[in-house]
């Protein structure tokens, strides 16, 4: 018997370990930024704003939701470079951030729900109460949507 129908538009992230570079650094992940040059410039973790963007000293607000932690090191330390010669930048996700989650469907109550960023499947249904009752004797197969759209049945 297969799961209810359910559809995760945005989709879980792929469960990868955060320091690796197919990770994409979106809003609520604490970020520690390095400065080679300066290894006093940015002491503590900064959070990435719901919109992808940090504030940094000297570089200001940049937007790095949705590129890998290589793509963020070049984007900052282009914004860095009127002010330091040369600037090698090193980003490295200190704390992943929750992940919202639409879930859709045969379940108790649609909706988007947030969850912490090694959520599985699984923990997305139960966050949206279950799978709800049917009268059909059996259940349409699961859908899951990777952000980048690509979709996956599950039987």
């Amino acid at each position: 018997m297969a799961v209810a129908a359910l559809l995760l538009a945005a989709g879980l992230p792929q469960r990868v370990p955060a320091a690796s570079d197919s990770y994409l650094i979106h809003g609520g992940d604490q970020i520690s930024v390095q400065l080679v040059e300066d290894p006093t410039y940015l002491p503590a973790p900064v959070t990435v704003l719901g919109d992808g963007s940090v504030v940094l000293p000297l570089a200001g607000r940049i937007v790095i939701g949705g590129l890998t932690q290589t793509q963020a090191d070049a984007k900052i330390a282009r914004a860095l470079a009127p002010y330091v010669r040369h600037p090698h930048v090193n980003v490295s996700v200190a704390v992943p951030g929750p992940i919202q989650v639409p879930v859709l469907g045969n379940v108790k109550t649609p909706g988007r729900y947030t969850l912490s960023p090694d959520a599985h499947v699984l923990d997305a249904v139960a966050a949206a109460g279950g799978i709800a009752e049917v009268d059909a004797a059996s259940y349409p197969d699961a859908r899951i949507a990777s952000p980048s759209g690509k979709v996956k049945t599950v039987p």
